[in-house]
């Protein structure tokens, strides 16, 4: 099963957003390594998202991101993908549980 269309949530762009700065300020080819690997990550859960396991309230699937200790959360509805969240790993998850409706 292949979805088209994937919907970054707004909280989970910001996540995104503040991670990928973060990484430019670090480094702007680690950013750039970052991105990719976020895209990357977009793509695989775009053309298999089944494969993900399910890690909450029965809905929620995870894809960890490459080398990066990143993991997007996301949920299916129809055809749609909804990511939750780009969430570092040593966050607290109860942040990005509370963005579930």
């Amino acid at each position: 099963m292949s979805f088209k269309q994937l919907e970054i949530r707004p909280a989970a762009r910001q996540d995104f957003d503040e991670a990928s700065d973060w990484y430019r300020d670090q480094d702007p080819l680690i950013r750039d390594k970052f991105v990719a690997a976020v895209r990357n990550t977009f793509t695989a859960i775009t053309q298999r998202p089944l494969s993900f396991p399910v890690v909450f309230a029965s809905t929620v699937r995870r894809a960890t991101v490459g080398k990066f200790p990143f993991t997007v959360f996301f949920r299916l509805n129809a055809e749609l993908i909804i990511v939750v969240a780009v969430f570092h790993d040593k966050r607290n998850p109860i942040i990005w549980h509370g963005r579930i409706d």
